[in-house]
């Protein structure tokens, strides 16, 4: 009896999923609203949810923005996972998949979500940590080294702004002057504001790498490189 309810149950609650997406995909087609879905992954301590956050809060100053976290037990150590989502019209029901883009900061998080980029979609990832080169060959993959760019600046936590500075550079997904002269002072106060100036440094060296490095390794390729990537 209890197989019987829970195969139900499953059923249910798939059918569900796939009425949702269609209504889901019928209002973007209808409003031709501009979406952007992006999915931030690593483990605690690198600071995932902070990245999400301040890409939501600065987001929501002239779009609409929704945040979802996930996070192991552990507060530094265990995986971590966030869904941003930013679009110029109503937000419906977040789908967990078609990414825009994935931002990775250690390996297991590239394999685990990798899958879920849309076609053509940008995967940016530390190099510093991840070795290897992705599995799909028709999406746009970026490595840059986070963690080295982090260090660098005299401070690993601030890989995370890091990874901001370079995939603003490669999306243009928000406004950075609400970035650095908003959200960072709104976010960062008291004992934390004396943070402010290096997470600033953080995301214009994330930049500065991006224009520094990326190339096309072909007209026709999907497929981008930074630096190491493709050596």
């Amino acid at each position: 009896m209890r197989l019987i309810i829970y195969s139900f149950l499953k059923k249910a609650r798939r059918k569900l999923f796939k009425s949702v997406k269609h209504i889901f995909l019928e209002k973007q087609n209808q409003y031709k609203m501009t979406l952007e879905k992006i999915l931030i992954a690593g483990f605690g301590g690198q600071g995932v949810l902070f990245l999400g956050r301040v890409i939501a809060e600065s987001a929501i100053q002239e779009q609409n923005a929704t945040l979802m976290t996930s996070y192991g037990p552990e507060s530094r150590g265990g995986t971590s996972n966030c869904h941003v989502t930013i679009s110029d019209e109503e937000i419906y029901p977040p789908i967990p998949n078609d990414q825009e883009g994935v931002i990775a900061f250690n390996p297991k998080s590239m394999d685990k979500f990798e899958h879920e980029l849309k076609k053509n979609g940008l995967l940016l990832y530390n190099s510093s940590l991840i070795k290897i080169k992705p599995k799909r060959t028709n999406i746009k993959a970026v490595a840059v080294p986070f963690t080295e760019i982090a260090k660098k600046l005299g401070d690993e936590q601030v890989l995370n702004m890091v990874a901001l500075g370079a995939y603003y550079e490669l999306k243009k997904t928000i406004n950075i002057d609400i970035v650095l002269n908003e959200t960072l002072p709104k976010l960062l106060t008291g004992d934390k504001a004396a943070y402010i100036q290096i997470n600033k440094e953080a995301i214009k060296a994330g930049i500065d790498y991006i224009k520094r490095n990326l190339f096309k390794q072909t007209e026709t390729s999907a497929f981008y490189g930074c630096g190491q990537l493709l050596a």
